[in-house]
C-alpha cells in the first residue's frame, strides 16, 4: 500500500525522493530560461551566483536540483535530531519534494530558493537555544547566516524576528543575548560594503533597499498548481487544527518549536502578500512540513490515509507536468 510505503523509514524511499527530483529536473529541462533580473536590483550575493552561472541552463538545473534534495533530507534530519514527530521517518523529506516539485520556474534559482538552505541552517541554531547553558552565542550564529541570507534575498531579514521569537519562548531573558543577532547580521553586511567602499564599486542595489523595492509579480500558478496547493492548505487546516489538539501532551520542547516555526510560517506568509511570487511558498513549506507530517503519520483509518497518499502524489506529478 502507498501509504504504507510512504510512512516507511526504509532506504528505497530515499532513493525515490532523490529520483523523483531528478527526473523532474531532467524533465523541465527544455523549459528551463534563463531568468531576466534588473541587475540594478540584485544584492551582492545573489549577484555573484548569477555571476558565475552565466547563461549555463545546466548549472541551474543541477544547483536548483541539489538545494530541493539537500532541503528534503535536512528536514528529515532535522526531525531526527529534535524529534518534533516522535517516529523516524522519511515523510518531511517526502512532503517538501512532492510540495516543491509543483512550482513553476523552481529549476530557474530563484533567490528564495538559494536562501532556502540556510533558512535550515539557521533554525538548526536557533533551537539550540533550547540548552539551559548560562550564556549561549546561537544566536550571534543565527544573526550571522541572516545576514548572509539578506544579501541574496531582502526579506530574508524579517529571520530576524524569528530569532528573537526564539530568545522569548527558549531562553530566560539575558540582555547580551537580545544583542548578538543584531552583532551577527551586521558582521557580512560590514564586510559586504567595506568590499564596494574599498573597491570603489558602484552598488547601484542601494537605492532598491533604501526605498524597499520590492518585485511586485503575479502569482504564475497554473489550475493544476492551484489545486494542488488549495489541498495542500486544506490539510494544513486539518493538521494544525490535530495540533492543537494533542498539543498538550508534547514534550515542552517540541511545543516550543512548534511556536517558533509558527512564527516563521505566518512571516513567509507576510512576504507573499508583499511580493506575489510563488517561490515564497518554499519559506512557509519549511514550518508547514511537520505539522503535516505527524497529522498524515497519526492518521488511523488506512483507508483515508491511502487516499491522501494517492491524491499527494497525483497532485503532484500533474502540477510537474503541466507546469
Amino acid at each position: 500500500m502507498l501509504s504504507n510505503f510512504f510512512k516507511s523509514y526504509r532506504p528505497i524511499l530515499t532513493i525515490f525522493i532523490i529520483v523523483y527530483s531528478i527526473f523532474w529536473a531532467i524533465w523541465k529541462y527544455s523549459g528551463i530560461t534563463v531568468p531576466q533580473f534588473n541587475k540594478e536590483e540584485l544584492l551582492p550575493l545573489h549577484q555573484l551566483i548569477e555571476f558565475l552561472l552565466g547563461k549555463s541552463i545546466t548549472g541551474r538545473l543541477i544547483l536548483s536540483t541539489l538545494i530541493i534534495i539537500i532541503c528534503a533530507f535536512y528536514l528529515n534530519h532535522f526531525n531526527n535530531k529534535n524529534i518534533f514527530i516522535p517516529y523516524r521517518t522519511y515523510v518531511p523529506a517526502l512532503f517538501f519534494t512532492l510540495i516543491v516539485s509543483t512550482l513553476p520556474g523552481i529549476h530557474q534559482l530563484s533567490p528564495v530558493l538559494l536562501t532556502a538552505p540556510l533558512l535550515l541552517v539557521l533554525l538548526n541554531r536557533i533551537i539550540l537555544l533550547s540548552r539551559n547553558d548560562i550564556l549561549l552565542y546561537h544566536s550571534f550564529e543565527a544573526g550571522i547566516i541572516t545576514g548572509i541570507a539578506t544579501l541574496i534575498y531582502l526579506p530574508s531579514l524579517f529571520f530576524l524576528i524569528v530569532i528573537y521569537t526564539s530568545l522569548i519562548v527558549f531562553r530566560p531573558f539575558v540582555w547580551r543575548e537580545w544583542i548578538y543577532p543584531l552583532l551577527g547580521f551586521s558582521i557580512p553586511i560590514f564586510i559586504c560594503f567595506s568590499i564596494y567602499f574599498l573597491g570603489s564599486l558602484e552598488a547601484p542595489f542601494l537605492k532598491h533597499i533604501i526605498i524597499f523595492n520590492w518585485k511586485q509579480e503575479d502569482i504564475k500558478l497554473l489550475f493544476h498548481s492551484k489545486a494542488f496547493l488549495i489541498y495542500v492548505a486544506v490539510l494544513l487546516i486539518f493538521s494544525s487544527l490535530f495540533m492543537v489538539r494533542v498539543y498538550s501532551t508534547l514534550k515542552i520542547f517540541a511545543r516550543k518549536s512548534f511556536i517558533v516555526l509558527f512564527v516563521l510560517f505566518l512571516i513567509g506568509g507576510l512576504i507573499l502578500l508583499a511580493e506575489k511570487d510563488s517561490a515564497i511558498i518554499i519559506i512557509m513549506t519549511i514550518p508547514a512540513i511537520y505539522p503535516l507530517s505527524y497529522h498524515f503519520i497519526q492518521l488511523k483509518k488506512k483507508w483515508y490515509s491511502e487516499l491522501l497518499s494517492w491524491l499527494w502524489l497525483t497532485g503532484s506529478i500533474l502540477c510537474a507536468i503541466y507546469n
